[in-house]
């Protein structure tokens, strides 16, 4: 992981539609404290998330929906970015 793949992922996201209430979260490595990724989150209006020092539990519940999600996705099956993306929202909407 570097800031250049994180900033690559933010372009990608300015790409999709966004709830307005849209968050992202993150533990505390450099690339995302980094100001330029702070500076495209913010600037996209999303809400930026971050585990605390020493406490995993703000980040448990995303661990465990990602853990579920690739333990029953075959992302290999994929084609294409779009295909991925509506098949996560789809597992979002069971998982809820």
């Amino acid at each position: 992981m570097n800031l250049e793949l994180s900033l690559e992922i933010i372009d990608d996201i300015a790409k999709l539609p966004l709830a307005n209430n849209a968050m992202i979260h993150s533990d505390q490595g450099v690339h995302y404290t980094a100001k330029e990724y702070r500076k495209k989150v913010k600037g996209l209006n999303i809400t930026q998330s971050m585990s605390r020092r020493r406490n995993c539990w703000d980040n448990a519940p995303m661990e465990s929906f990602l853990g579920h999600m690739k333990d029953e996705m075959n992302f290999m099956e994929f084609n294409t970015f779009k295909e991925v993306y509506e098949a996560v929202e789809n597992y979002m909407i069971y998982y809820n």
